[in-house]
């Protein structure tokens, strides 16, 4: 790979903040955005708590797009204005977006259109902001957010690009709703990763969007820089269409891929974003899979999912933002709802209050339904 990959600019929505820098703050806070849902998506199941963005922003312009790319143009609003690119490099900007969902809220209320078509939410970014270069979804569930991020990595790194927005996007929905109540992941009130206690997951809507540069055109514009992407790891599991592999065969491969490709070994590695859902097997599966990959290395790793939700597609780019933001301040985003610890789950989930700590690489991991795995190696640029 000739070029180094750089982040210059995050934007971010969702339940607990309508720009990167509230959902920071609210992260370490504490701050819930969980609550009843709205009853435009209440379908009468008595798990009626989600992560709904609430707080109203600009769509003004957008009327005829689903939430879903209006939550991705908000978000890429944020990354673009924090980047400080010019009109003329966004316009040659490659775009790549990752969602679970696309737009299912547009059948729902039956205006179902040309924006239900499966490159709705890149499509619409890309007109919205009159981009020339290459666009693209990723439908890749709920690892969808990594697939974009490494698609946009790939291409700069290889040098057929210099600067490329990337993220995930997916908005709250009946059709998701109805889908994760009756495989039996949905909690009915909290979000407690790797919580003896845990009861499932709880659903959430934002955007996450990351904008990448080569590292010569980032410095050539004296360009501020987050972090830098050091490599991503994929895997399938090919064992259920829903649950995680019991050994987490196809986690530990993505892991030890990424680190692979970033040329680093688990010593190397300061945190972990956890995929931790809040479900059962999901936990306990990453649990074994950070086991298997780091022995008895007592790396932290936390979810911030108790606070937002899961975001679907959107998740591992929210995260991959919350990871810069880790590196920036040097701060881990603890795992709030902690309560009791889970014995199969031995691992160091940091607690319920934010973790002053020496960070330079850290690693996040992104699951998802069809056994897909993936995982994303960022360090402390210098």
């Amino acid at each position: 790979m000739p070029n180094r990959v750089v982040i210059t600019g995050i934007g971010a929505i969702n339940s607990i903040g309508v720009s990167a820098g509230e959902f920071w703050t609210n992260l370490l806070d504490g701050v819930s955005g969980a609550a009843p849902i709205g009853a435009q998506h209440d379908v009468g199941l008595k798990q009626n708590v989600g992560c709904e963005v609430r707080k109203p922003f600009s769509t003004e312009g957008l009327p005829s797009m689903g939430r879903a790319t209006q939550l991705a143009i908000e978000a890429a609003k944020g990354a673009l204005h924090d980047s400080g690119l010019s009109a003329a490099a966004i316009e040659e900007a490659d775009i790549s977006i990752g969602t679970t969902m696309g737009e299912p809220e547009m059948i729902e209320r039956e205006k179902a259109s040309a924006c239900i078509q499966a490159d709705a939410i890149s499509s619409g970014v890309a007109r919205f902001f009159n981009t020339k270069g290459n666009h693209m979804t990723w439908q890749t569930a709920c690892a969808a957010g990594n697939y974009a991020m490494h698609s946009g990595f790939s291409r700069i790194a290889s040098g057929r690009g210099s600067v490329a927005l990337v993220g995930g996007s997916d908005a709250f929905s009946k059709t998701a709703f109805i889908g994760f109540a009756r495989v039996g992941a949905l909690s009915s009130d909290v979000c407690r990763p790797f919580d003896h206690n845990r009861k499932g997951l709880l659903l959430g809507e934002g955007s996450g969007m990351l904008v990448l540069e080569s590292f010569s055109h980032a410095q050539a514009r004296n360009a501020k820089i987050y972090a830098e992407v050091l490599g991503c790891g994929f895997s399938c599991d090919a064992f259920h269409i829903t649950q995680p592999h019991p050994k987490a065969d196809g986690a530990v491969l993505a892991m030890n891929r990424a680190m692979e490709q970033a040329h680093i070994t688990p010593q190397d590695v300061d945190y972990i974003s956890a995929h931790g859902t809040g479900t059962k097997f999901n936990d306990l599966s990453e649990s074994i899979a950070v086991k298997r990959v780091f022995g008895d290395q007592p790396v932290p790793i936390s979810s911030i999912k108790a606070l937002i939700g899961h975001t679907l597609g959107s998740a591992s780019a929210l995260e991959a933002i919350a990871c810069c933001l880790a590196l920036r301040d040097q701060v881990i985003p603890p795992t709030w709802n902690y309560q009791e610890k889970d014995l199969d789950c031995d691992i160091d989930v940091v607690p319920n209050e934010p973790r002053p700590a020496r960070l330079k690489t850290v690693i996040s991991n992104s699951y998802a339904f069809g056994g897909s795995n993936s995982c994303l190696v960022l360090r402390q640029f210098n």
